[in-house]
């Protein structure tokens, strides 16, 4: 089955101060940067190849309980 989510990338701040951007639909880390602002251009890329722990997550969280 294919992801039909659209991806979305919440931005994580690092203990070092650098920020990571993460891609929820294929549960990668899709860049991470000094500068949060420079992680867009990243986001705007990125193409999804969903993982097999993607796609488990997906399918339990589509199914009626």
């Amino acid at each position: 089955m294919v992801l039909t989510l659209p991806p979305f990338f919440p931005h994580r701040r690092n203990r070092d101060g650098s920020f990571d951007s993460i891609c929820l639909k294929c549960l990668i880390t899709i860049a991470n940067a000094r500068i949060e602002a420079d992680l867009a251009a990243h986001d705007k890329d990125h193409v999804c190849t969903p993982s097999i722990l993607s796609q488990q997550a997906f399918d339990r969280a589509r199914t009626p309980r």
